[in-house]
């Protein structure tokens, strides 16, 4: 190790430590003197002491400035090989900057200050505590600690003996020796500055005072920390950690395991109850604490071995990425039959038929119900697409629902909803949409006395508000952490764990049992047996993105399929939207199926693998809904294993079409489409070519027919902000990755266009007397969130999710809403319900 000269740089020894101690001088004005006093400072002392600390700090400022001057590359390099050792420490708060500041971390802090009223009154409390612990106390000490014991280390790994010099590499420049000193400190309070100034930030856009308060106790906790900081060495505080600094983490290693193999098995065995507990900050913030003890370990051995050991870690996974050795992610499928003592997840699936004909059963039971109050006027049918957007798409689509349902409850359960044939649903939508109808037919099985359709807690919007509130991000959260990030470094095979799409559908299920208990049998059977043209519920069509093809799959009861007549096709949507329950379809009888489809293999399923085609399978309703909802990155795609049909490969046999097994992996329905629009349009059109050819027929047959008296009105449920054109150049690295986001960003907007001007003309052909048979009205249901209140995640707060029940009840949301009762029912007056507002908006 080269020596250093004592007389070499005398500012280096002391420049710091000396300047941070006169900026405590000038907050306590005097109270940490070099001479103790017991009496509190006269006037004179208060400002000369402010006068001693001004005049040297200036001095000490120049000295600084002297000094890199004066050695500009040694004072670069120095600082940039202390960034270099704490690369991870680096690398770890930037990325906790960049997530404590999101808007959906920000909304988290409004959650844990203001919780909803949980199942146990103390719940709340035991997560506020430990996420308030973990973020002011456990983070800033860890990031301090880690990156101060790396910096007291030699070049070699070693630890400087008492009698030993300083490390060497600090002596190469006075830049080092502050970066020593002044890194450590900067990173463990910048992730509590990053909270402080969004949370105040967001509670001046929406007069947020639980945002204040976070505000307030992070600025408290920077002020605590840095007091601690300056005087820890000077007034000897903590001499355990000075201790802790004299070893190798000898102690800490016993702990650490411990600690790792307590939260994953506490996971695992209770996936929602414990994250919930603990609170998603708790979980998040810990996997952060957890990953730069770990890296600090890989960086001494790293420097005492020479052996790069986090590019080792890294090339692993990536191997094992790449061979997908690592999928945890198949979905486990329900299977149809009777159920049997070999196989209990055997269950009933209803035939599934085509669009055509389901409609036209269900029509034919709305007109015959309609028939009895009015028989000759018109008979209105809703296809909604329910748009994406997380927990605040999955609030409005089921608020939206909920609150038509409530407005009619008078006229029965679900008085709304049997107007509605089919609601297309994309992510959160999707996941709203499925927990309505669960609900809803829970209370319809009931057959309530009053006919009306109130729970044990309320209204429905209630229920649906208490469910939707209930904290499903903090599961996926410590799934993720604890489960599915170490997947990530372990083979499959043979031990596999649950993913955290499976957290969110336990959560989700676990949140419904809590307030309707009867709706969890609905959620977990097949989702094509939720509906029934008697059921009076609408059918889900719940869109999902097949991630090899590119093309939209649904989870619906029936085949979307194009109606054809005399060999010609009469819809421009005739293509064939397929369905999970065709692709997931058994094997033809008697038929061979192989094993891969590459390079035309004829290499034959054996027996034991051909079970699995035995039957027809499906997905349980919560499972297709979370299908649709796979985030990117927050969620991972999902993997089935089905029968793909080929004529590529027929060349090398005598039977035509091949049947192979392959792997196909499911993403969230946004991919293609983010506002249920365009599936929702495509059965909005071939519902009306069949409706116009029945009319025709009963007309030429000169007999009456309801098909002549309905009209289908496509509701769009989304949530509008404002669209401000953004005056920036995004460069040449940026521009190709925003270019493809905003592009497919645009698709779900020109769905929308092309559904207003589809009705939009059917308004002009009105006016001419030659209107399209059968259609009626686009009624866009859109909150305004002009502040940009609501953000985009898994979880809001409850105070949140009262704002977008206020924008669903004002502006042209509610007038929306308003037409919408008025189509359903003409004879009743329009009276929206708002629960939040005690008051309904009368028309």
């Amino acid at each position: 190790m080269p020596h250093r000269n004592p007389q070499d740089n005398f500012i280096n020894k002391h420049i710091v430590k000396l300047y941070s101690i006169q900026i405590f001088k000038l907050y306590f004005f005097g109270f940490f003197m070099n001479t103790p006093s017991t009496t509190p400072p006269s006037r004179p002392t208060l400002f000369s002491n402010f006068l001693n600390w001004f005049i040297d700090s200036l001095k000490l400022t120049i000295a600084i400035f002297h000094t890199c001057i004066a050695h500009p590359v040694r004072c670069v390099a120095g600082v940039a090989r202390a960034c270099h050792l704490l690369r991870s420490q680096i690398i770890v708060v930037a990325l906790a900057v960049f997530l404590l500041g999101y808007g959906q971390t920000v909304d988290e802090y409004r959650a844990l200050l203001s919780p909803v009223r949980a199942e146990f009154s103390w719940l709340p409390y035991v997560a506020l505590v430990a996420s308030l612990v973990t973020l002011l106390v456990c983070f800033p000490f860890t990031i301090w600690f880690t990156s101060r014991w790396l910096t007291e280390l030699n070049d070699d790994g070693s630890r400087p003996s008492g009698t030993e010099m300083k490390p060497d590499y600090r002596s190469a420049a006075d830049a080092a020796n502050a970066a020593r000193l002044i890194l450590p400190r900067l990173l463990a309070i910048l992730p509590l500055l990053t909270v402080a100034v969004s949370a105040y930030q967001q509670g001046r856009q929406s007069d947020g005072t639980a945002l204040y308060w976070a505000a307030a106790v992070c600025s408290l906790a920077i002020i605590v920390w840095l007091a601690i900081f300056i005087t820890r060495t000077r007034n000897n505080l903590f001499k355990f950690v000075s201790n802790m600094l004299e070893t190798d983490f000898r102690d800490l290693w016993l702990f650490f395991l411990v600690f790792l193999v307590l939260s994953l098995l506490s996971t695992w065995v209770s996936p929602v109850f414990m994250p919930q507990l603990l609170g998603t900050l708790t979980y998040g913030v810990g996997f952060f604490i957890v990953i730069l003890v770990f890296t600090t370990f890989l960086t001494r051995a790293q420097m005492r071995t020479k052996v790069p050991f986090m590019v080792i870690l890294g090339m692993w996974a990536g191997v094992l990425a790449y061979f997908d050795a690592t999928n945890n992610h198949d979905v486990d499928t329900l299977v149809g039959g009777a159920p049997s003592e070999t196989d209990t997840r055997q269950i009933l699936l209803p035939e599934q038929v085509g669009l055509q004909t389901a409609f036209e059963t269900w029509l034919t039971r709305k007109a015959e119900r309609q028939s009895v109050s009015d028989p000759d006027g018109k008979i209105p049918v809703f296809i909604v697409a329910a748009a994406g957007g997380g927990i605040y798409a999955a609030q409005n689509a089921a608020f939206t629902l909920a609150k038509l349902d409530d407005s009619l409850a008078a006229e029965g359960c679900g008085a709304f909803s049997k107007h509605v044939f089919a609601v297309s649903g994309v992510s959160g939508g999707s996941v709203g949409a499925a927990i309505h109808g669960a609900v809803l037919k829970g209370q319809l099985a009931a057959n309530t006395q009053d006919g009306g359709c109130r729970t044990p807690d309320g209204t429905l919007e209630e229920t649906m508000f208490k469910i939707l509130n209930e904290d499903l991000l903090s599961p996926v959260i410590a799934n993720f952490v604890t489960l599915d990030y170490p997947q990530r470094f372990l083979p499959a095979y043979p031990v596999s764990f649950p993913d955290r799409a499976k957290a969110l559908e336990d959560v989700v299920v676990s949140s419904v049992s809590k307030y309707d208990p009867k709706a969890v049998a609905f959620l977990e059977a097949p989702a094509s047996a939720l509906w029934s043209p008697e059921s009076g519920l609408p059918a889900l069509v719940l869109n999902v993105t097949e991630l090899q093809t590119g093309r939209t799959v649904s989870s619906a009861p029936f085949k979307i399929r194009g109606h054809e007549s005399d060999g010609d096709i009469l819809s421009p949507f005739s293509q064939k939207d397929v369905t999970f329950r065709e692709i997931l379809a058994k094997r033809p009888n008697n038929t061979d199926v192989y094993k891969s489809m590459e390079n035309c293999s004829e290499n034959k399923l054996g027996e034991e693998a051909l079970q699995t085609f035995k039957e027809d399978r499906d997905l349980s309703l919560v499972q297709a809904a979370v299908m649709s909802a796979r985030f990117p990155y927050a969620s991972p795609g999902g993997t089935l294993t089905r029968l793909v049909a080929s004529a590529e490969c027929a060349g090398t046999n005598d039977h035509g079409t091949m049947l192979f097994q392959a792997e196909t992996q499911y993403i969230d329905g946004g991919y293609v489409e983010a506002s249920g629009t365009e599936q929702a349009l495509r059965l909005v059109k071939l519902l009306q070519d069949q409706i116009r050819q029945n009319c025709s027929a009963a007309r030429n047959a000169d007999a009456g027919n309801f098909w002549c008296r309905v009209d289908l009105h496509l509701v769009a449920v989304n949530l509008r902000t404002p669209d401000l054109l953004a005056d920036s150049s995004y460069g040449l690295v940026l521009t190709p990755p925003i270019g493809l986001l905003k592009t497919w960003s645009r698709r779900s907007v020109t769905s929308l266009e092309v559904a207003n001007d589809y009705f939009a003309l059917n308004k002009k052909l009105k006016r001419q007397e030659k209107p399209l048979q059968g259609i009626g009205e686009l009624i866009r249901v859109e909150p305004y969130d002009e502040r940009k209140q609501i953000p985009l995640g898994w979880r809001l707060s409850s105070g949140t999710s009262m704002t977008l029940q206020e924008l669903l009840c004002e502006g042209k949301a509610a007038d929306a809403l308003t037409r919408l009762l008025l189509i359903a029912s003409p004879s009743t007056p329009a009276n929206l319900s708002c629960v939040n507002k005690g008051t309904s908006k009368d028309t």
